[in-house]
């Protein structure tokens, strides 16, 4: 054994302890050992820095890859690097066995759980496609299940494209490689050109992947955005039929009367108004309304009488008050799928799915929300900017191009993000533009807005943290949120 292979177990064992002898896979050497401080199986890679600089550039690729795509849900972790005596080395949790070696013990899963691992990948590969990072060899081997999850691994093939149409061509190779991880869940078996779909499979589902590995690339997802918001349409039809989501009698009434917006009465509206402002209020002060207020209880009744039940207006009411007023995400979120395609209704939905602890889905349909064909107003585009920030997986790149979309808009909440966006994104972020977002978010602190504290807590704020009037103001901040 090299003299300096020696020097970098007398580093590692610091915490870990090998438990395995190294074996080579590719130029790296891989072992497995066990996390002192946990007790945790982990897997440490190492490669001889002065043997071969492709494979060394090639594992601080991978690192760097990881990092950015760290704060992902899907994403495997990287739990430490370094390099010692000569060698770069990094440490993942390990995980065995791989998605591929699951379906070949136990066969294929079931479609709800499959529909939950795509949007979850694709989550993460649209964040990966939006920094230029595309996987390259996505595959069910490249998969682990993880609790309810899946974690997504395997980068050691991944590079960053520049051009647009390479940039198009590798995205959509990552989009059809993952409808191919799809099928072969659906399945058990990976997926060739000729290969049937199981009779039980939704005939929703089967389109969708049909379109996706279409033998002709243009007919295919372009984006892993539109395949997740096709695998969402997917899920949600599925919960609505199976019953996995129930509707209280009013709404199911409705649920397949067609959605309409007419023109309301003077007093309709200002219920609706009112309604809408005791919820405000309920997010500033995270106190649910009074049900028994007779205020309450009068603007609901001339609601109920003058706006008609599926006015996606009232729908997207009824979902919030869920939310915010009876603490009840279930039930918002069934509001929310009766009214499937109410835009209004799509920022609540993502809301209620992040309280419900699916953040993927929720931060794809916040995503959605913005990328529809109408123009978003600014209440709107809060509330996707709310959504995205409550599922805590949002990544820069997306929000930047909604912080870019809205140049024209004076509030400051979204201009302290999109300063925010651009630095973390990747850009310069320059004494002054830094000065700019600290005022910004001052001014949006001082006008009380309720997701303020959201902001201030968020880790992504750290680029921030070392200014010292930031800290100033983050600790007034605090202090008044508290008080």
């Amino acid at each position: 054994m090299p003299d300096s292979l020696l020097a970098l177990e007398s580093v590692l064992v610091r915490r870990w302890t090998l438990q395995t002898a190294w074996v080579g896979s590719g130029g790296r050497l891989v072992a497995h050992a066990r996390d002192q401080e946990t007790g945790d199986a982990v897997t440490v890679t190492a490669v001889c820095c002065a043997a071969d600089g492709m494979v060394t550039a090639g594992l601080a690729r991978e690192i760097g890859v990881m990092e950015c795509l760290a704060h992902q849900p899907a994403m495997l972790p990287l739990l430490a690097t370094g390099r010692a005596a000569g060698w770069l080395y990094m440490v993942c949790p390990h995980l065995a066995p791989s998605l591929a070696d699951h379906l070949a013990c136990t066969g294929p899963i079931g479609e709800p759980l499959a529909l939950d691992h795509a949007i979850a990948t694709a989550d993460l590969l649209h964040l990966a496609h939006g920094l230029g990072i595309v996987h390259r060899a996505l595959s069910s081997r490249c998969l682990y299940p993880a609790g309810a999850g899946v974690l997504l691994g395997g980068f050691d093939a991944a590079a960053r494209v520049g051009t647009d149409g390479a940039a198009a061509l590798a995205t959509a190779a990552d989009v059809r490689a993952l409808a191919a991880t799809v099928h072969e869940m659906l399945t058990g078996h990976p997926w060739h050109r000729d290969a049937v779909l199981p009779a039980e499979v939704s005939a929703e589902l089967a389109q969708v992947l049909h379109r996706a590995l279409h033998r002709d690339a243009h007919q295919r997802f372009p984006t892993a955005i539109a395949f997740a918001q096709a695998l969402c349409g997917v899920r949600d039809t599925l919960l609505a039929g199976a019953g996995e989501v129930t509707a209280r009698g009013d709404e199911r009434d409705v649920a397949d009367a067609p959605l309409q917006e007419l023109p309301l009465s003077d007093g309709a509206a200002r219920s609706l108004r009112v309604l809408h402002a005791m919820l405000d209020r309920a997010e500033i002060a995270d106190l649910p309304p009074d049900p028994g207020d007779p205020l309450v209880q009068r603007c609901w009744t001339r609601a109920d009488a003058q706006v008609p039940a599926r006015d996606a207006r009232l729908v997207a009411l009824r979902c919030r008050w869920r939310l915010l007023a009876e603490r009840d995400p279930v039930g918002a979120l069934s509001v929310s799928l009766a009214a499937a395609q109410a835009r209004q209704v799509l920022p609540y939905r993502a809301r209620a799915l992040a309280a419900l602890g699916r953040a993927a889905e929720a931060r794809t349909l916040a995503v959605r929300s913005w990328f529809d064909d109408m123009a978003l107003d600014l209440p709107a585009l809060r509330s996707v900017m709310v959504a995205l920030l409550l599922t805590r997986a949002f990544d820069m790149a997306t929000l930047v191009s909604v912080a870019e979309g809205a140049d024209d808009l004076a509030d400051p909440v979204i201009a302290a993000a999109r300063q925010v966006a651009v630095a973390r994104g990747g850009r310069s972020f320059t004494p002054a533009a830094q000065g700019r977002a600290i005022r910004a978010i001052a001014t949006a602190l001082e006008r009380g807005v309720p997701w303020t504290a959201e902001l201030l807590v968020d880790p992504r704020w750290d680029a921030l943290r070392t200014d010292v009037r930031f800290g100033a103001l983050l600790a007034r901040s605090k202090a008044a949120w508290t008080s």
